[in-house]
């Protein structure tokens, strides 16, 4: 159901016209097939207007979003 964000998010990551920022947070399924919500950021650096490098974080926000549910 999250792809559409974070292939935006990508998208927009890898514009070179743009800011290179990756921000977006999606569902997962953990190891034991529990979902889970993770948020993931990151800045992609470009050589020559294209993308070679990028480096970030991914956090995993469940809880947070279960007490947003409340």
């Amino acid at each position: 159901d999250d792809l559409g964000a974070v292939e935006a998010a990508v998208q927009r990551s890898i514009e070179p016209q743009g800011d290179g920022l990756y921000d977006v947070e999606y569902r997962v399924l953990g190891y034991d097939g529990k979902e889970r919500w993770v948020a993931t950021r990151s800045q992609t650096l470009f050589e020559n207007g294209k993308p070679v490098w990028s480096y970030g974080v991914m956090i995993d926000v469940t809880d947070r979003k279960r007490i947003e549910k409340r």
